[in-house]
């Protein structure tokens, strides 16, 4: 059996090791840069003495992350999910006009290397592992630079290529496997002294990796893979024996039920601008494993805007960003005391953020995205209070937008302090959001989120919890609106000026919908006259921070719109409108509008759905629709050939069988082409607004 390389390290101990770092060309002479920290490295890796291991250095930041590290003694990195990696030497030898690297990346079982990088540029590798000669290396030549790549079995295989050409010398040989370490060996060259500055336009090579990286355990599926749900993250390093090294079974099967939950929740699709969707939580981070594991915590739990707590039995519950309401409930039999504030003060208030994160587009560097502003407390305020909202672990747009937007809600909250419970509290202290009745403090079973720094003194008999008033609308998502435009890729298009809109009226009407009852709103606004325009209204409790956008259409086409929101609070509301154009452009909010949804509501005939028209014969067309929520007298069936109500010609039908029920007719009609409308009247004869047109449709 091979001999491991840590068995090298005593024979190549008084090898010449120099700094690498000031060599500028492949033309200066190359030593062997480490060929003793090489089998150092291995050595390490393959649990080497904790002498050795204490050696190692800190997690490289983000900007070194975009190529070669060399040092004598590199850190040992392990990544979880999706991203770019630096690479670590651990060979770096020239030999004539060939060159020589072995880069380590990550320590353990990769899944996959799926891209190899120099400087800022991602190599194009052939079938065969050479690189395809580009502008920024080869010119048009494919035989300068040869690649390949090891995902770190725990046998692996040595790079034959740089032992044939080094293996006599004896400075790397079949020995030095690079047993669980996901890398790759280079051989590369030059053919003439003149070619260098065309062959290798920015210098020596400088290698980093985007790959998969460390396969870790999901109970859901009961399988390993580089998941990139934050959630699983969280759980593989806090029982990991290189994380925190918690007792699994103790600690977390108790309440494995609780984890998946918020696994599923991680992986939710979430509509995207674009089009698409992305899970709810992902997330990229590293570390060096000589590193405390708590920054690596702190990112992941930034990356989902996660709680980890610990609940009375000793087990810990991650609670990721989105809200449910809550278990536990608080009263005035459990707390003694409080210390309660009303909204940040002056000094300390924040009302935009203005997030970063790693992202892809931009070669896996930290960039800022479209700042988040809440602009009605800047306006009240008369000044915008901007702070930075860095996301390293985070690599979508859209998900550190989301993330903005629940920390602002919080830096927001208009009720924010801390209770002073006596012990029966601690049964909260597992939780995230609890139900709090305490009428002396005008708490009639409102809901809290629970801050960090909550303790339990059980010598006191007392525990603490910070909070802040929970917003149950955190969550609510329009990517049309509240994405953004994302950080800029080139040059940013210079976008038409769009007149705001106006909210001419709202109206408050009941509903039934898919067995739920609640009040909605029917809005009609103004805007430009224009048929590429799409709609969104968003509303919000008077007095707090988030709004509930969403995305409506037009359903009575003309001036002015008419907007029919889902379920709204029934409460006292502020209600904008705002569109998007085709070409991608955003109006500003309208002036908002106080609509009081408490009061005895507008009732307003439900309409037809789903209509639909064919022809099945000449002479006849097919008219389907589903009959709406009753009470509803009859429907009215109207068809022209015009798209204009006027002149239609109607037919009344039956009342409907019950509420939803499909309905179908056959109408004879002459040769032409045909528009349906479809309208609901109640016992006092009040039509709903029309369904259609639908058409035309043409009739044989």
């Amino acid at each position: 059996m091979p001999a491991t390389i840590a068995a090298a390290v005593a024979k190549f101990a008084t090898a010449k090791i120099i700094a690498a770092v000031g060599i500028k060309s492949l033309a200066a002479a190359k030593v062997i840069y480490a060929t003793a920290y090489a089998a150092t490295y291995v050595g390490v890796t393959l649990g080497a003495s904790y002498v050795a291991n204490s050696l190692l250095t800190d997690t490289p930041d983000a900007d070194n992350a975009q190529g070669s590290i060399k040092q004598p003694i590199p850190p040992r990195i392990e990544a979880y999910g999706e991203g770019k990696l630096p690479g670590q030497f651990m060979l770096w030898e020239a030999k004539g006009n060939h060159a020589y690297d072995v880069m380590a990346f990550h320590h353990g079982r990769a899944e996959a290397i799926d891209e190899v990088w120099s400087h800022d540029h991602v190599l194009t590798l052939l079938p065969t592992g050479w690189v395809q000669g580009s502008d920024e290396y080869g010119g048009g030549d494919n035989d300068l630079i040869h690649i390949e790549k090891r995902l770190g079995l725990a046998t692996e295989t040595a790079y034959s290529a740089i032992v044939a050409a080094l293996g006599a010398t004896g400075v790397w040989t079949n020995d030095h496997r690079g047993d669980g370490i996901a890398s790759i060996g280079v051989d590369y060259r030059h053919a003439k002294q003149e070619n260098l500055l065309k062959d290798y336009p920015n210098g020596d090579p400088s290698w980093s990796a985007v790959g998969r990286w460390k396969r870790i355990w999901d109970p859901r599926f009961d399988s390993y893979s580089a998941s990139r749900n934050t959630a699983v993250q969280i759980m593989d390093l806090l029982t990991s024996p290189d994380g925190f090294a918690q007792d699994y079974e103790a600690t977390v099967e108790p309440v494995l039920a609780h984890w998946i939950g918020e696994m599923n929740i991680c992986d939710e699709a979430i509509a995207q601008k674009a089009g698409g969707t992305a899970p709810r939580y992902e997330s990229f981070v590293y570390r060096a494993l000589s590193d405390d594991p708590v920054e690596a915590l702190k990112k992941l739990l930034a990356a989902c805007d996660g709680r980890l707590t610990q609940d009375e039995d000793g087990c810990y519950r991650l609670w990721v960003g989105k809200y449910r309401p809550p278990t536990v409930f608080l009263t005035e039999d459990d707390i003694h005391g409080y210390d309660v504030a009303g909204d940040a003060s002056t000094e300390d208030v924040v009302n935009e953020l203005v997030p970063s994160f790693k992202s892809r587009a931009h070669g896996w560097n930290m960039v800022e995205t479209d700042p988040w502003r809440d602009s009605d407390d800047a306006f009240m305020r008369g000044s915008v209070e901007t702070s930075p909202f860095e996301q390293e672990g985070v690599t979508n747009n859209s998900q550190v937008r989301r993330l903005a937007k629940r920390e602002m809600s919080r830096l927001l909250a208009p009720v924010r302090g801390r209770l002073d419970g006596k012990l029966s509290a601690a049964r909260a202290m597992g939780q995230r959001w609890i139900g709090v009745d305490l009428p002396e403090l005008g708490f009639d079973n409102a809901v809290i989120e629970i801050e960090e720094g909550g303790q339990t003194s059980l010598q006191g008999m007392t525990v603490a919890i910070p909070f802040v008033l929970a917003d149950t609308n955190a969550d609510a998502w329009n990517a049309a609106t509240e994405e953004g435009d994302g950080p800029q890729v080139g040059d940013r298009i210079v976008r038409e000026a769009l007149a705001m809109p106006t909210i001419d009226t709202v109206v408050v009407f009941t509903d039934s919908t898919g067995g739920s009852e609640g009040v909605r709103l029917r809005i009609t606004a103004s805007g430009p006259g224009r048929d590429d325009l799409n709609w969104s209204a968003r509303w919000r409790v008077v007095g707090s921070s988030s709004w509930v956008e969403g995305s409506y259409v037009d359903i009575d086409p003309g001036t002015p719109v008419l907007l029919e929101t889902g379920f709204v609070a029934s409460d006292e509301l502020e209600v904008e409108v705002a569109y998007t154009t085709g070409g991608g452009g955003m109006s500003d909010w309208s002036l908002p509008r106080l609509v009081n949804a408490t009061v005895e509501p507008v009732y307003v005939v439900p309409p037809p759905s789903d209509l639909t028209v064919s022809t099945p014969s000449p002479g006849l067309l097919r008219i389907g629709y589903r009959d709406p929520a009753l009470p509803v007298a009859y429907c009215i069936v109207r068809t022209n050939t015009t798209n204009t109500l006027t002149g239609a010609t109607a037919e009344a039908h039956a009342p409907p069988a019950g509420t939803y029920t499909p309905r179908t007719f056959d109408l004879s009609r002459p040769s032409g082409a045909y528009y349906v409308w479809v309208t609901a009247y109640d016992a006092d004869d009040t039509p709903s607004v029309h369904l259609g047109p639908a058409g035309p449709t043409p009739v044989a």
